[in-house]
């Protein structure tokens, strides 16, 4: 690493706060991307804040199905937070998994990949006290809106790869999981 590089990554991790949620586990913002790691394994993901901010506004839908979770109820629930991005909970899993799905070509169904990170059922109360205080401490994140919230018309919903990742291209599919 050069002297350059080693001083741009000692400034940026100067300046990221990191929000601690479990042992070894943390999330922090740097400008406009959220990170979400496990320092043991090494493992993380890096949400824009359009998606971390989307996923916040469905944290009573994801209360309730962790609830009906927890009581030992069926639970299917998966809601997309933009790109190729879902969040999930369901039975016979104990977290909330934030994952990137891909497309198959010629399929119909998103398929999960490797890239993703599952929020234990034991840490869930100290994440989302996380959540919020990382909301509260970065005025920047209340001006983000969903990006459905944003289009003019429905063709341009319908054309936006953030809302509807897995578009068909001329009748074939193609896969999108880099989005």
């Amino acid at each position: 690493m050069t002297t350059n590089t080693k001083f741009a990554v000692a400034k940026r991790n100067a300046s990221m706060r990191l929000y601690a949620f479990g042992e070894n586990r943390s999330i922090s913002i740097t400008k406009d991307v959220v990170t979400i790691c496990d320092s043991e394994k090494a493992k993380k993901i890096e949400l824009t804040a359009q998606r971390f901010v989307t996923f916040v506004l469905y944290l009573r839908d994801i209360e309730a199905s962790l609830r009906k979770l927890c009581s030992g109820k069926f639970v299917n629930f998966r809601q997309h937070i933009g790109g190729a991005w879902y969040l999930s909970i369901s039975t016979g899993f104990a977290c909330m998994d934030i994952r990137q799905f891909y497309l198959p070509l010629y399929e119909f169904e998103e398929k999960p990949t490797r890239s993703g990170f599952a929020i234990r059922l034991p840490e869930w109360n100290a994440f989302i006290a996380a959540v919020q205080q990382l909301m509260q401490e970065n005025e920047q994140l209340a001006n983000i809106r969903p990006c459905g919230d944003q289009h003019r018309s429905i063709e341009l919903a319908l054309a936006c790869r953030e809302c509807h990742p897995f578009q068909h291209g001329q009748g074939v599919m193609y896969n999108s999981a880099c989005v």
